[in-house]
C-alpha cells in the first residue's frame, strides 16, 4: 500500500516490514521505507503524512498491527517459507 501511494505521486519508494531484535510482542516491528534521495523522501513524507495520501494505509496498518489472532511474525514466517 505504501508503494501504491508513492507510485500515484510519481515518487518511487522501497519498503520492508521487519521485527526488532528480541521477542516478538505488540509494537516490536517496524515498517521501513527508503528513497533514492532526500528530496524524494521529503516529497513522500509531505504527500503521505501532511497531505493525507497515507491516511487509508495507516488505518490498515493499525488494524494489522493490533490484530490478535494473527501477527506479523506469523505472516513473515509464512512468506519466508513459501520459497522452500
Amino acid at each position: 500500500m505504501v508503494s501504491e501511494v508513492g507510485d500515484a505521486d510519481n515518487n518511487p519508494v522501497a519498503q520492508w516490514v521487519t521485527p526488532f531484535t528480541g521477542d516478538m510482542e505488540n509494537g516490536r516491528f517496524v515498517l521501513m521505507a527508503g528513497w533514492p534521495n532526500f528530496p524524494a523522501m521529503g516529497k513522500a513524507f509531505g504527500n503521505f503524512l501532511t497531505d493525507g495520501a497515507g491516511d487509508e494505509v495507516m488505518v490498515e496498518w493499525a488494524a494489522t498491527a493490533t490484530y490478535d489472532a494473527r501477527n506479523l511474525y506469523i505472516v513473515e514466517e509464512l512468506h519466508n517459507a513459501l520459497g522452500q
